[in-house]
């Protein structure tokens, strides 16, 4: 009688009535070592994007390629974390801990961006430039500025959480699995951030550029204190995982 209520509470067989676990089993770390991933990428697209855009000098251009993909860490990590909390309280179903890890994502990943953007305009981009009127940012190019670089990030970030929570939620993970392969996201991550400063930097004669003649270094500094933070998790985690003494968490 016991395995039969073990079989249907973890929503597997023939017959199983509506998952009431998954927002108890959920644990943070899955929904945020994916998110950050996730994250890397999707701001990481927002700063190619922007790299391609402006008119810098060369070796500060890529700047936006460093610091996009080093946001998207720190975003996309908070994205999983607020996504995991409503899935906690929400998620008792698969479809509802998807929709719950969808909305918990997008504002996880959107509110600081919203929150920055009501502040004001921002930093000038090139460095030439007068700060933007007030009277010029709000309304039209703070909502077009909202929505490329602050809401479709997100909504990558909140789309893939969506998937990962129905997915966990139809099938019972081991511990230790969730452990080490979120440990390996961690870790690809983190080779990706060391490697990015190499792969975009500047090949050509760097000439006088004022106090912002190393933006540049300041960059590559930030992408890589980044991958050393996710280097570590992620070794963490994969040896959390393997320990013959303790179970992962996940």
């Amino acid at each position: 009688m016991m395995v039969i209520q073990r079989f249907h509470s973890a929503g597997v067989g023939r017959g199983a009535q509506p998952i009431t676990g998954p927002a108890r089993r959920f644990r943070p770390g899955v929904l945020s070592s994916v998110g950050a991933t996730v994250g890397v990428v999707a701001w990481g697209s927002v700063g190619v994007w922007r790299a391609g855009h402006e008119d810098n000098n060369p070796w500060n251009q890529t700047n936006p390629i460093a610091y996009g993909a080093s946001k998207g860490i720190i975003l996309g990590t908070l994205a999983g974390l607020f996504a995991a909390l409503v899935v906690r309280r929400l998620g008792r179903t698969p479809l509802r801990a998807a929709a719950a890890a969808f909305a918990g994502g997008l504002l996880g990943g959107a509110l600081l961006g919203t929150l920055r953007g009501l502040r004001g305009p921002p930093d000038p981009i090139l460095y030439f430039m007068d700060p933007m009127p007030d009277e010029q940012w709000y309304w039209s190019l703070m909502l077009q500025h909202w929505a490329a670089r602050t809401i479709l990030p997100a909504v990558a970030c909140a789309v893939a959480l969506a998937v990962v929570a129905w997915s966990s939620s139809r099938w019972l993970w081991r511990p230790r699995q969730i452990a080490v392969s979120t440990g390996l996201l961690w870790l690809a991550v983190s080779l990706g951030m060391f490697v990015l400063p190499s792969v975009i930097a500047y090949d050509g004669t760097i000439e006088g550029n004022g106090e912002h003649v190393n933006e540049s270094a300041i960059a590559a500094l930030t992408a890589w204190l980044m991958a050393l933070i996710a280097l570590i998790v992620g070794v963490v985690r994969v040896a959390f995982g393997l320990s013959p003494r303790r179970r992962g968490r996940g």
